[in-house]
């Protein structure tokens, strides 16, 4: 099962690698782009092993296809906006992860009186 801190630091990583590509954005060929295609399909995946309900997992998946489409030029973009369009759905992702209670082994363990074996971390 994944963990929000992992997803999140799986989100950042993809992030920089899309964001590495704003000072040369000529540099993103159907190569680079394949290959940032495959990072957020293992990010997809990571996102399917969070313990959430099945309209929010939905959403994020839903958002981190968008950026599939994109990545894959089947819109037409240029590459600029295509970068600038990803990395603001990453960040969005990266925002509703964020926001998620949910129970992480790694954190800071918070024991809730109506629920002695609740953990929600704040930070790993």
């Amino acid at each position: 099962m994944s963990s929000k801190c992992s997803v999140l630091q799986d989100i950042a990583n993809v992030s920089q690698n899309v964001d590495s590509f704003l000072s040369t954005p000529a540099a993103l060929t159907p190569t680079t782009a394949a290959a940032l295609i495959n990072q957020i399909l293992l990010l997809q995946g990571a996102v399917r092993d969070l313990p959430i309900n099945a309209i929010r997992k939905t959403d994020i998946l839903n958002r981190l296809n968008q950026a599939i489409t994109l990545l894959q030029g089947v819109i037409g973009l240029t590459n600029i906006e295509t970068i600038l369009s990803v990395s603001q759905i990453l960040q969005t992702v990266a925002l509703k992860v964020e926001n998620l209670c949910l129970p992480c082994s790694q954190g800071i363990t918070i024991v809730h009186p109506s629920n002695t074996f609740s953990t929600i971390c704040n930070c790993c």
